[in-house]
């Protein structure tokens, strides 16, 4: 025998111990948790009922000599008699005839009945499964019962009847609903995406009167909500409140509550609140949650997370991916989907219009449902059905897309360590990369510097070669003027000194003429003054200067009027000039 199978024995052998109030408080307590440990004791349990009150070998437990240890059970505790093991055709309460069985759950069985009076009509009969009567599950069943007796709505099955069968069952009779999965109905009627949603609405439309009434369902799925024809006309009913929570009322004396550490529901549509450890703390909007899975599977043919890979996760994470992980919007499923041709079959349309009709709107609808936290759903089923209408009437949803700071806040919560390093590492880099830049833009500023003032004495050199190029060019200019300007008073000398000549020659014989030859040599001196004026200004260093200035005194020395002391003056220039040059070019003179 294994340990935990001997562990399971030990637990149960010491539960018959326990007074009936007990029992249940000393199991969760010893299993701390351990689903299966507690399933291997409620498996030993219901042997030890079925068998009269005996118990299984249990290795290594002690008791009187000559007793066994089933004996020493039988004597802890007494089973109330069995029902038969097949109740077809049996009549329970004298009135309802059991005619073939509809369906069966954990904990309890429906089977289809006929009732006799006061009215004969067909019904659906609940009861608690034999050796599944422990004061915990009665106290569910009978608070289903007086759920539904609380609610009158369309689509909520209605309860007929209540009691206990001569074998101490409890059972429920409530209307029978000849009815099929929604999502089954759907498909096999190859509904198009507007028409389960159209479908969907009086779902949602029962929940809310549900929670008007101070009840939450706590287990809403596609096996709870069936659909059948009347008139001709499909209508879904909402079924099974076996595990409903009161809101605002207690339902029975043994109010049901949630254990610590366990769970209720069924894992593909529990909201992330019922999956946590302790899941005291449900409301309303659990149910929301159920029903935007329902919508998803309806959309995209899928739910968010398969019982398979939920399973295949294993006990603690499949809790986690409950509470955790975020699903993806059902455009998303579809186009990612192998099956996404059958899917889009069953809706009437192609599978691109498909994937394309789903994304946007509806995505955000049923992504507004399955937020994992609550705050952020729909804050009743009765808002949802309207947004659902909104959408069909093409008016604006009040659903919409989540802002980009709250998925940043969400894939950091989800990936806070990583982010973490992310984070420290990007500011490392970013400090390496703000250093090599700073010293780049350095370098850079430093090279352009050295760049700028290179083209600074480049501009400056250049511009003195420009202007010694223009100094020799003016110059060359002053050169060129000077020489022109000396020819021109050779000239100009040569041609006073021959008109001179001319005159002189001219006039000095003739008496009468002296006056006039005398007026004519002093113009001339006073011409000959004016073009001395001249040279005397002009550069010291020109050669040809010097000659006219040797060429005018000698001009002077002809005139009889005054022109000696010109003369003298004008040999001077001569001779300093001469003295400057032979200074400065002595080869020259």
């Amino acid at each position: 025998m294994s340990e935990a199978e001997s562990r399971a024995q030990e637990i149960f052998l010491t539960a018959q111990k326990q007074s009936d109030e007990m029992r249940d408080a000393f199991l969760q307590a010893a299993c701390a948790g351990d689903a299966s440990l507690l399933a291997e004791v409620d498996k030993l349990m219901i042997s030890h009922q079925k068998s009269g009150g005996s118990a299984p070998p249990i290795a290594g437990s002690s008791g009187t000599v000559g007793e066994s240890p089933e004996e020493l059970a039988a004597k802890m505790h007494k089973a109330p008699p069995l029902p038969p093991t097949d109740l077809k055709m049996h009549t329970i309460a004298g009135r309802y005839k059991m005619i073939h069985k509809l369906g069966e759950g954990g904990m309890g069985e429906v089977w289809m009945a006929e009732q006799r009076e006061p009215v004969k009509r067909s019904v659906a009969v609940k009861l608690i499964k034999s050796g599944m009567d422990s004061k915990k599950v009665l106290a569910r069943f009978e608070a289903e019962r007086q759920a539904l007796a609380l609610m009158d709505h369309p689509n909520i099955a209605k309860v007929f009847d209540g009691g206990t069968t001569d074998y101490l069952q409890p059972f429920f009779v409530m209307e029978l609903v000849k009815g099929v999965p929604i999502t089954q109905y759907c498909d096999d009627a190859q509904l198009s995406p507007r028409e389960r949603l159209e479908l969907f609405i009086p779902v949602c439309q029962a929940v809310q009167h549900a929670h008007q009434k101070g009840i939450i369902h706590r287990d809403l799925k596609p096996s709870n909500v069936l659909v059948a024809l009347t008139d001709g006309k499909p209508a879904p009913k909402i079924i099974d409140f076996g595990i409903a929570k009161a809101i605002t009322q207690k339902l029975t004396d043994n109010t049901i509550h949630t254990e610590l550490g366990g769970w209720i529901g069924t894992l593909e549509y529990m909201a992330p609140e019922q999956a946590e450890i302790n899941n005291l703390d449900i409301d309303t909007r659990a149910d929301i949650y159920s029903l935007g899975v329902m919508l998803y599977e309806l959309l995209s043919g899928e739910v968010p997370f398969s019982r398979k890979q939920l399973r295949q996760a294993g006990y603690n994470e499949m809790l986690r991916m409950i509470r955790e992980a975020e699903p993806s919007k059902p455009s998303t499923k579809l186009s990612s989907s192998d099956q996404l041709p059958s899917i889009a079959a069953r809706r009437k349309l192609e599978p691109r219009r498909l994937t394309k009709l789903v994304s946007g709107e509806l995505d955000w609808i049923s992504m507004k449902c399955l937020e994992k936290e609550r705050n952020r759903r729909y804050e009743t089923a009765n808002g949802l059905a309207l947004d659902i209408e909104r959408y069909l009437h093409d008016e604006p949803v009040q659903a919409g897309p989540p802002s980009t700071s709250y998925r940043l806040r969400k894939f950091y919560k989800r990936n806070r360590g990583a982010v973490i390093a992310a984070v420290a590492f990007m500011v490392i880099l970013i400090a390496g990369i703000v250093g090599t830049t700073w010293g780049l833009l350095q370098a850079r500023e430093s090279e352009r510097l050295t760049r700028l003032e290179k083209q600074r004495a480049d501009a400056e050199a250049r511009r003195a070669r420009e202007q010694e190029a223009e100094a020799k060019k003016q110059e060359g200019f002053a050169q060129t003027n000077a020489q022109e300007a000396g020819e021109q008073r050779q000239l100009t000398l040569e041609t006073l000194r021959g008109v001179i000549d001319d005159i002189d020659a001219q006039l000095k014989n003739v008496p009468a003429q002296q006056t006039l030859r005398k007026k004519l040599l002093q113009n001339a001196l006073a011409g000959l003054k004016r073009v001395a004026r001249h040279a005397e200004t002009a550069s010291r260093a020109d050669r040809e200067q010097m000659k006219a200035l040797h060429e005018l005194g000698d001009i002077f020395l002809l005139l009889e009027a005054g022109g000696t002391e010109d003369a003298n003056k004008l040999f001077q220039l001569a001779l300093k000039i001469a003295e400057d040059l032979a200074k400065s070019e002595p080869r020259t003179i």
